[in-house]
């Protein structure tokens, strides 16, 4: 777990230490700092060994469909799985390439779509479902950072360029394909309350079993999927809701004092759309857990929203607030550290050099 201690400390400290510098004699350029952090993230995940619940069944099905076993990913994943294994790569090269990859990707979207890049950045870290959850779920993380890095076409409706951007996403993974629904809500939403509203009315609703309900006569009502009755849809124990409680708590008083103009802002308005959907799919896996795999589609963009409502706060004490919201983010990362699914999955931690 100190590792895990280490790279919330090297985030955190080069994040700060950029803003001190850059309002000292030094003036260190900041780009220098994000560099620093995203190689240490690309070589953190690239490294690891064992790590996450699907890293051993990625590695089985690698050594499977190098023996000639018939293996069934989507098209991209299985493409460049089939070069390496043209190459007599082992998987742990297969591993730094996605590694890579993700990471490439996440810290392009991060430059491309705010000037806070350090602190979305930090914010991608601590926030589990992003960099944490990137070290399991290949494919769809991938899928995810892939359209991050095209989302300035949504944000200027160029719709064929971003319907092209979510189409190789898919090549990864077919959640991707929930993208494209968001071309047919309005993106410039300028009534903060959009935020309080559905999310809560998401979150009661699902307490109510509205949503479960709903999913079982729509399943039970097709002889197709009426299967995915017997699997762990339901099945696994629902979440008490504390950090998502928290998250959107903050969020929502961030919105609630920030600047009246700040979401006329067109990246601004995008971000806070895509926020909206990952609180209202978060509302719905505490009830159904199986929800929670879309919710990643959405998470990054909570993180990129943070920064923008923190320096746009009417609230005169900016560098308090931001000090106590990564810290209350960090409690909620440690929290997570906690849980027994995190230690079965995700520890001890180990790298390819120690094997």
């Amino acid at each position: 777990m100190s590792w895990y201690f280490a790279l919330y400390f090297m985030v955190i400290a080069t994040t700060l230490a950029s803003y001190s510098f850059k309002r000292g004699r030094l003036n260190v350029n900041i780009y220098i700092f994000f560099i620093f952090q995203s190689l240490f993230l690309f070589v953190f995940s690239a490294l690891r060994y064992g790590i996450g619940p699907d890293y051993y069944s990625y590695q089985t099905f690698y050594y499977a469909s190098s023996r000639g076993e018939l293996v069934s990913f989507e098209l991209g994943y299985s493409l460049i799985q089939n070069l390496f294994i043209y190459f007599d790569a082992d998987f742990q090269f297969l591993v730094a390439f996605y590694s890579f990859m993700y990471t490439f990707l996440v810290s392009l979207g991060v430059y491309k779509n705010t000037k806070y890049i350090l602190l979305s950045l930090l914010f991608i870290v601590l926030w589990n479902e992003n960099f944490i959850t990137s070290l399991s779920f290949i494919r769809q993380t991938i899928a995810v950072a892939i359209v991050f890095c095209g989302f300035q076409y949504f944000v200027l409706n160029h719709r064929l360029k971003y319907i092209a951007v979510v189409a190789v996403a898919t090549l990864f993974h077919y959640s991707a394909l929930v993208y494209v629904l968001l071309l047919f809500i309005p993106k410039y939403i300028h009534n903060k309350l959009w935020l309080i509203i559905l999310p809560l009315m998401f979150y009661v609703l699902g307490k109510m079993g509205v949503f479960e309900t709903v999913i079982i006569f729509v399943l039970n009502s097709s002889n197709v999927y009426s299967h995915l009755l017997d699997r762990a849809i339901f099945s696994a124990e629902p979440g008490s809701g504390l950090g998502y409680i928290i998250s959107y708590l903050i969020l929502a008083g961030l919105l609630l004092t920030a600047n009246k103009r700040v979401l006329e802002d067109k990246t601004h308005a995008s971000l806070y759309l895509f926020s909206i959907a990952y609180f209202c799919l978060s509302a719905v896996s505490l009830s159904i857990p199986l929800i929670s795999r879309l919710t990643l589609l959405f998470s990054i963009y909570p993180c990129l929203l943070l920064p923008v409502l923190i320096f746009n706060t009417r609230i005169k004490q900016k560098r308090l607030v931001l000090i106590s919201v990564i810290g209350v983010y960090l409690i909620l990362a440690l929290r997570y550290f906690l849980q027994e699914s995190f230690q079965e999955a995700y520890l001890p931690v180990k790298f390819i050099i120690e094997t």
